[in-house]
């Protein structure tokens, strides 16, 4: 009898291990898809900041403002379109 308890107290003792070390798996399967979410997001701020945005152009383009819009002198009557069969 007394060997018996030995064993069900052996075998609670296991579950509870368990139950222990399946908890501390989740968290770290958690904390873990933190920390990759975390490095991709430095690895991408880095990149970001590897781009000098605020470079100075080399030369500088000036160009004459056109005011009036573009008039179309002819238009189409019929459009040349290939019928596609099932529509």
């Amino acid at each position: 009898m007394l060997s018996y308890l030995g064993v069900v107290a052996q075998e609670s003792r296991i579950k509870e291990l368990h139950s222990a070390a399946n908890k501390v798996n989740y968290e770290n399967i958690e904390l873990q898809n933190k920390v990759d979410y975390l490095k991709s997001f430095y690895v991408l701020d880095d990149k970001v900041q590897k781009i000098d945005f605020l470079k100075k152009p080399d030369r500088i383009i000036e160009v004459e403002s056109n005011d009036e819009t573009p008039i179309i002198q002819e238009k189409k009557k019929k459009f040349d379109v290939t019928p596609v069969p099932g529509f």
